[in-house]
């Protein structure tokens, strides 16, 4: 799977907020694998959102000058491949593992999925689906956002286990967070 960028040059040189927002819509990724990439105009949106910027209006010259900046490396992007094959004819159960990482910052909050699997004794580790969120224009505290992506983490795991029928294999959960990881062994105490 990789992406194929087509026509994400504008016309003028004037950035406004739908220009912005047009450009990160024309890359399609229904499972995430360019959320490191997509993430970044988003926080410029909620940059103009908070200087309370019309749709039209033209964003101040520092945000013009971060879009371009990442409007340029946009063509890096198609030459990122992933490998969609996940599971082969005869894969076998046993030697499976999905393991799920969340984790966030001031500015955004998400999860990813991998599937391990052990075959001759070489591991192989797939990209299954990953989610990311820009943090809210509402100040919120990163140990509630570190909670928010252990959430969207166990959603996402949820997720790929039924759509690939692997609800008996062995699921980690991975955080650096202390405020999630305190908040589990509570849970496992009830």
């Amino acid at each position: 799977m990789c992406c194929d960028l087509k026509n994400t040059d504008i016309s003028s040189n004037v950035v406004t907020k739908r220009i912005i927002l047009s450009t990160a819509h024309k890359i399609f990724d229904p499972i995430g694998f360019t959320a490191p990439v997509t993430l970044f105009p988003k926080i410029l949106l909620q940059e103009t959102w908070e200087l309370k910027l019309g749709w039209d209006s033209q964003v101040p010259e520092d945000l013009a000058q971060k879009f371009f900046k990442w409007r340029e490396q946009l063509p890096l992007l198609s030459g990122v491949k992933i490998p969609r094959c996940l599971l082969a004819e005869n894969f076998n159960h046993d030697n499976m593992t999905l393991h799920v990482f969340s984790d966030a910052s001031k500015c955004a909050y998400g999860a990813v999925v991998y599937l391990r699997v052990v075959t001759d004794g070489c591991a192989s580790i797939q990209l299954v689906q990953a989610k990311f969120h820009v943090a809210p224009v509402k100040p919120v505290t990163i140990p509630r956002l570190e909670l928010i992506g252990c959430c969207i983490g166990a959603r996402l795991a949820k997720s790929v286990k039924d759509s690939l029928n692997l609800m008996q294999i062995p699921t980690y959960y991975w955080t650096d967070s202390m405020t999630a990881l305190s908040w589990i062994q509570r849970d496992e105490q009830w």
